[in-house]
């Protein structure tokens, strides 16, 4: 033992030297027969253990002989040795090795367990997922039978045949002849029935599509749920403006805000909403609910290019005294207005003048305004169209409350038609 070692624990009862060990404040030697020596002094008490000067003296003497009984005092639980080169499996907290073996023994059993748990979960997966395979696959076949019995039990829908209106000079009396009145009349209601078998023959056309397309996966629903807000923008944002601006509908308040409140019942908004807008509003709304399939919560146009225009077209709803005129009027001055107005009166003065003797003459007379007998009953055609297609659509009420049904009613008093229901 060096004097620096003996000089440290000079003094210092075993439990100081434990602790000093402990902390590092001691070099514990490391030659065996110097590490003995520090064994056997540290372990003696202080009043018993030599002194420095001594200790210095007799660097060199031989190994004290074996510890005396003083050695094993009871003055700790441990000895100095215990704590200078404890076995392995003490430092990692067993008393002994016999513990230690047991230890492992359980940690070994315990982890053959898992393995085996393991491997039963294994298997009941493998065993759950050749299940499921087998359900998938009896399912599309299910699936299969039944779109194939759909098929043999649904009748086919075949598209219709747009009825040909008829033409005044395919008549002998054109206008005027009661054939060609009986045969306007007949294209109405063909042109009715025609619009609600190509309502029939779409809606199967779109199940049919529908039907054609892959079950939509769990994790897609939220990009289905994006594509569903897009379509309605595209529709409030862009298909219905552009065609407001084409035929001179635009509002003062937006079509979508008008509809929101329209769903919401909101009446105290409606009623902020001008009468003129209103109007443009009923408009649209009829075209949107021909043009556009809704039943799959997004708006599908059936006119994949023009859409509203397209289908105004179809349903000849385009033209002078139909709801959508693209042809803008034009302010006169005062002087133009009034020679169109003494031309008008000389081309009624030269009609009047060539009625065939066994005409009325009073036919040929205006009805309503400016109008002529001839023009009445086709203003009285195209409003009678309009209410017909409001009936259908489930605004009745809203067209009797409007200018359109006044005139229509009014005209059909003086041609002395049917008192409308």
């Amino acid at each position: 033992m060096t004097p620096e070692v003996a000089k440290q624990i000079d003094g210092k009862s075993s439990d100081e030297i434990k602790k000093m060990i402990k902390s590092n404040e001691i070099e514990v030697p490391k030659d065996p027969k110097e590490l003995e020596e520090f064994l056997l002094e540290a372990s003696k008490k202080p009043e018993d253990r030599k002194s420095t000067t001594e200790t210095q003296s007799e660097v060199s003497a031989p190994a004290a002989p074996a510890i005396p009984e003083e050695a094993n005092s009871k003055a700790s639980e441990t000895s100095i040795a215990d704590n200078v080169s404890d076995p392995w499996w003490k430092k990692e907290g067993y008393e002994s090795e016999e513990e230690l073996a047991e230890s492992h023994k359980k940690l070994r059993n315990l982890n053959n367990q898992l393995r085996l748990n393991l491997d039963s979960l294994n298997s009941k997966e493998g065993m759950r997922g050749r299940q499921l395979k087998t359900l998938k696959e009896e399912r599309e076949k299910l699936l299969k039978e039944v779109d194939e019995l759909k098929k043999k039990v649904t009748p086919a829908v075949e598209k219709p045949v747009k009825p040909v209106k008829p033409l005044p000079k395919d008549f002998e009396l054109g206008r005027e002849d009661d054939a060609y009145l009986e045969a306007l009349d007949k294209w109405q209601d063909d042109l009715a029935e025609y619009s609600d078998k190509m309502g029939a023959y779409v809606l199967a056309e779109n199940e049919k599509k529908i039907a054609e397309l892959k079950p939509v996966e769990v994790e897609s629903v939220q990009d289905d749920i994006v594509d569903v807000k897009a379509a309605w923008d595209v529709m409030y944002d862009q298909d219905i403006p552009a065609f407001q601006k084409k035929y001179g509908l635009e509002t003062s308040v937006s079509i979508r805000d008008i509809s929101e409140a329209n769903r919401r019942k909101d009446t105290a908004f409606i009623e902020t909403v001008p009468k003129k807008d209103m109007e443009r509003y009923i408009k649209i709304s009829d075209l949107c609910e021909k043009e556009y399939d809704f039943t799959t919560g997004a708006p599908i146009p059936y006119h994949k290019v023009k859409k509203l225009e397209g289908c105004a077209f179809e349903y000849d709803l385009i033209g002078y005294g139909k709801p959508f005129n693209i042809t803008k009027p034009v302010s006169l001055t005062a002087e133009e207005e009034l020679k169109l107005r003494e031309q008008r009166e000389k081309q009624n003065n030269e009609t009047v003048a060539t009625v065939p003797a066994n005409k009325n003459i009073s036919d040929k007379d205006p009805v309503s305004g400016e109008l002529t007998t001839e023009e009445s009953k086709k203003r009285y055609k195209d409003l009678l169209t309009e209410f017909n297609v409001a009936i259908r659509s489930g605004n009745r009420e809203v067209f009797k409350s409007s200018e359109k049904y006044n005139e229509l009613v009014r005209i059909g008093h003086e041609l002395k038609m049917p008192t409308l229901k």
